[in-house]
């Protein structure tokens, strides 16, 4: 990442708003009053196929993210409502791997189910959904992810199906969307805001008014499988959506052991006590993936090499930290970055991008050295032959696709913007995202009058201005520098201050 450090003498308001001329949605963060459109003809359609299912027998298979949980959950809870008898399942990270599979279709075929409905999979299962087709089951498809050519289904919901403003919706605000059909469901609206804040998709149209209705719900204090989770009732920041929720969520599938169905029976149950024990059972096993992910990033950190892609294999590393390893490594070193580890039967990893590389597109050039490979321009997920490691190593050795690190603008932040009334405002601008990101300020010549661990990791440092700002990254402790780059934040610990999120030292 490179910053251009713009200068300017201009109120806060005036430089914020310079701040996003060049970005053409701008204007759609300040007036939304965005409406749901259910009259779409893919809608009507999916409408009518779910009536169609009722009196049958149906088996939901979902994904073991946030999004897949969410929408496993939500697209129960409409089947529950309608009288469809259901079940679901989410197929193990690391003994079945994603997604749809023959083995699923044969528990249907086996257990006399008369439809299958996949959540955040499928659109690349076109051999397992043509099986069951064969067999005589009803297929449903609602995915997000990237294909090739669209299945045989029965029913397929993608956002390419629908109008402009619904083109990035995650799975879980696609069944919101079904749901919202039938009728509107505050818990389910919720459960498609915070999945689609974690999934990395555009802020903008149709996910804008799904993350922003979220956050108010939450704020009300009425959304009792959240309130337990996180331990707040209200007072909610969109940054709570992703590190007391939705990490939360994720983890589960990430530790051997851990059973990812139970997060959805969680996200359906109701009766407090039984919530209290499951967040409690949900904050530990997060705990652990925390602890996990620290210890695999320091001994991928020390595989690093100078190579533009980054690509690092370690019999050691454990399968489900792939994904968050290989994103913390790819962002410290601004290169796209695979983390590859050793599963029962094969290798398996996960890859992140930065900026505007699309992984997805330039590893599917490789695609004869996958077994699987799918995911999105910036995430993938994929899996391999141990003898495959290093034709890959040798096929990546130099990009051919260009990797342009995004230009990054910081404006000036005075010492007299510091107050409330600058935070609001700026927080009047959230939710921030995918294509809508965070103001970046840098300060000058800061006069440090201490600094000091918090949990003998994190450096904080009060300045003599009274002004203080914390740092995640390990090695600031010691650094010397003229020029802070960060984002202003509400002080975590001390009501009505602020504090600096440090992105840099220079």
């Amino acid at each position: 990442m490179t910053y251009r450090f713009l200068n300017s003498q201009a109120s806060f308001k005036e430089r914020i708003i310079d701040y996003y001329a060049d970005n053409p949605r701008f204007k759609e963060t300040l007036f939304n009053d965005f409406e749901l459109d259910l009259n779409q003809e893919v809608l009507k359609r999916g409408h009518e196929f779910i009536e169609s299912l009722k009196g049958q027998r149906v088996l939901i298979i979902g994904d073991f993210d946030c999004d897949g949980i969410s929408a496993t959950a939500i697209i129960k809870m409409l089947f529950d409502k309608l009288g469809i008898a259901n079940n679901y399942y989410i197929p193990s990270r690391f003994h079945e791997g994603y997604g749809l599979s023959l083995k699923q279709v044969q528990k249907a075929i086996d257990f006399s189910f008369d439809a299958l409905v996949t959540v955040d999979n499928g659109i690349t299962a076109a051999e397992a959904l043509k099986v069951a087709k064969d067999k005589g089951i009803k297929t449903m498809v609602i995915d997000h992810h990237s294909y090739d050519a669209l299945p045989q289904a029965d029913y397929i919901l993608h956002g390419d199906l629908l109008a402009k403003p619904y083109q990035k919706a995650c799975a879980a605000g696609l069944c919101y969307l079904l749901m919202a059909s039938f009728e509107d469901d505050d818990l389910a609206a919720c459960y498609a805001g915070v999945a689609t804040f974690a999934d990395m998709v555009e802020v903008f149209g149709y996910n804008r008014y799904l993350i922003k209705r979220a956050y108010q719900l939450l704020n009300k204090g009425e959304i009792k499988t959240y309130n337990a989770l996180s331990g707040k009732k209200q007072n909610y920041t969109y940054d709570d959506l992703s590190f007391l929720l939705a990490s939360r969520i994720n983890a589960v599938s990430r530790i051997k052991g851990a059973n990812v169905n139970r997060v959805v029976s969680f996200l359906l149950e109701q009766d407090d006590d039984k919530l209290l024990k499951g967040a409690q059972k949900l904050k530990q096993i997060n705990n652990l993936r925390k602890d996990l992910s620290d210890v695999m990033t320091q001994r991928a950190l020390r595989l690093v090499d100078d190579r533009d892609f980054l690509i690092l294999y370690d019999e050691h590393f454990e399968e489900g930290l792939c994904g968050p390893v290989a994103n913390r490594i790819a962002r410290t070193f601004q290169k796209p970055c695979i983390v590859l580890a050793k599963g029962e039967e094969e290798i398996k990893g996960s890859g992140r991008s930065i900026d505007d590389f699309d992984l997805l597109a330039y590893l599917k050039k490789y695609d004869h050295l996958f077994k699987r490979l799918g995911g999105h321009k910036q995430a993938v997920g994929l899996s391999l032959d141990l003898d495959m490691v290093n034709p890959l190593l040798e096929a990546t050795k130099v990009l051919d696709l260009p990797v342009s690190l995004k230009e990054v603008p910081c404006l000036p932040l005075y010492a007299e913007d510091i107050s409330l009334d600058t935070l609001a405002f700026i927080n009047e601008l959230e939710p921030f995202g995918i294509g809508f990101e965070e103001p970046l300020f840098y300060m000058d010549d800061l006069k440090i009058s201490s600094r000091y661990l918090i949990k003998q990791k994190y450096t904080k440092f009060r300045f003599v201005n009274g002004l203080e700002a914390i740092s995640f990254h390990e090695d600031d402790y010691n650094r010397d520098f003229k020029r802070l780059i960060a984002y202003l934040k509400a002080d975590s610990y001390h009501k009505n201050r602020l504090s600096l999120q440090i992105q840099d030292l220079i």
